[in-house]
């Protein structure tokens, strides 16, 4: 397994499966055709095809009934590319037949907001650096839920741990000592101000009376304290993609 320190805006799994036939658009047509495959009439369900790409890289996309994921085949590479929450990797009903009945899936890439993995092992990784990240994150979120920061309208805890994480890796979010200075000129920076309301509307859950309400100054330290405990645990290496 290798990291990847390139970030991309979704979560996506790039795979194979062990049949390795070349699939047309003919194949996808007549598998959304088919009932169970494509639609259930019961269920008033039907997922979509569709063709993406370009006469060299083309793509042929199939986009699931209710929750609006994406499989994609590249045509050239014979692998899927997957585009939707890791909880809903190949848990349709509704999908093509080399996919609904797919014992084993060979792992190629993994792309998300905690990071980029490739590799057999990639997925599980990926999963294990968002559950690190959360275990640590979490402890803040306690502490601050017991001084009154949080309240029952505002973000679940996994949530609040993904902004945190994504405002870490923001190179928008960089502090200096945090004196006096220091904390007014991030007083004056729009991209910070932002971000540091963003977080405590939604830590208080839209409630201004009587809900407790972190400063600026230790928006910025939580920032610096996640940022060296992240780059403690993954120094920046960086690898070339396949």
């Amino acid at each position: 397994m290798r990291r990847i320190t390139e970030g991309v805006p979704q979560m996506q799994i790039v795979f194979k499966t062990a049949d390795d036939r070349d699939f047309s658009s003919v194949d996808f047509q007549r598998w959304i055709e088919t009932e169970g495959v494509g639609f259930e009439t019961d269920f008033d369900s039907c997922a979509s095809f569709s063709e993406a790409g370009s006469e060299k890289r083309p793509r042929l996309v199939w986009t699931t009934s209710w929750s609006g994921f994406v499989y994609k085949w590249i045509v050239n590479k014979k692998w899927w590319v997957y585009d939707g929450a890791e909880k809903g990797f190949l848990a349709q009903d509704l999908l093509p037949p080399v996919l609904a009945e797919a014992k084993d899936v060979e792992i190629v890439r993994v792309f998300g907001t905690y990071g980029n993995f490739e590799g057999p092992d990639a997925l599980e990784s990926y999963q294990s650096a968002k559950r690190w990240w959360e275990e640590i994150t979490g402890v803040f979120y306690d502490s601050f839920e017991t001084f009154g920061f949080f309240h029952h309208g505002g973000w679940k805890k996994s949530e609040w741990t993904k902004l945190v994480y994504e405002l870490v890796q923001n190179p928008e979010m960089q502090f200096e000592n945090l004196d006096e200075a220091e904390v007014a000129r991030l007083e004056k920076a729009e991209a910070i101000t932002w971000a540091y309301r963003r977080l405590c509307d939604r830590t208080s859950g839209g409630h201004s009376i009587g809900a407790g309400r972190m400063s600026l100054r230790q928006f910025a330290e939580l920032i610096v304290y996640m940022r060296s405990i992240h780059q403690d645990h993954w120094p920046n290496t960086p690898v070339t993609p396949m």
